[in-house]
Formats: structure tokens, sequence, C-alpha cells
């Protein structure tokens, strides 16, 4: 059996908004944000003590197959977070997600200048 300590922490004030609206306790709230964060370590939510359950791949993966698997990661990750949730505001959820991660990719990419921006004809284009 798992010992358990009472603690105090300080959570973001968004979480309490959550909470009210989730209709759950502030407690209640932080422990599931816990959880999401354990599991996006590669942690299983037990009762008993954590293991990881990640597993190293031995075989070598195509890009394609590499962003499927991330894929299905980012859609469990969203769906472990809620009662429940359509597909159109899951794909929104994503795009955001990923609308936010092509833009610090190209913000890296034109700082190590492997690419370039033409505000002219508004595209990005690889360096020569």
């Amino acid at each position: 059996m798992v010992e358990r300590k009472q603690i105090q922490t300080r959570v973001p004030s968004e979480w309490l908004d959550d909470a009210e609206e989730l209709e759950v306790s502030q407690s209640e709230y932080a422990r599931m944000m816990m959880r999401v964060g354990r599991r996006n370590w590669g942690f299983e939510h037990t009762e008993e003590p954590d293991r990881a359950h990640v597993k190293l791949q031995e075989e070598s993966t195509t890009a394609d197959e590499e962003i499927e698997d991330i894929l299905e990661d980012i859609v469990l990750r969203n769906l472990s977070v809620t009662d429940g949730i359509t597909k159109e505001d899951l794909v929104e959820i994503i795009f955001d997600d990923m609308a936010k991660l092509v833009g610090n990719s190209l913000k890296d990419l034109h700082n190590e200048d492997l690419v370039q921006y033409d505000p002219v004809d508004e595209k990005w284009t690889m360096t020569e």
C-alpha cells in the first residue's frame, strides 16, 4: 500500500476556473492535472508505486509511422483529461498545437539561417 501525505502547493489560477467548470473540487482537479503530467512522462496512474511503462523501440520506423504514433499519443493524452470531446474539438486542439510547433520550428530554422521568409510572396523557403 502506498503511504499518502498531504501537501500544500500553488496552482495556476486557470486551474481554479477549470475545476469549477468541470464541477470538481480544486484538490481533485489538481490530482487530475498531476496524473496527466505523470502520464506525459511515461508513468501510469495506479495506487501502487509508479513504474515507467515507456518501451524502448528496437526496430527502426519510418517518419510516417513515428508521426502516427505521436498523433495517437496526443489524442490519448487529450482524451485522458476529459469526460468526452467531439472529433471537431479534438482536431481543433491538435491543429492549434501543431500550428504553434510549426511556427516555433520556422523561427528556430530562421535563427539558424536554414530558412528565410519572403514578405512579398509571403512564403518560407530554404536558404541557399
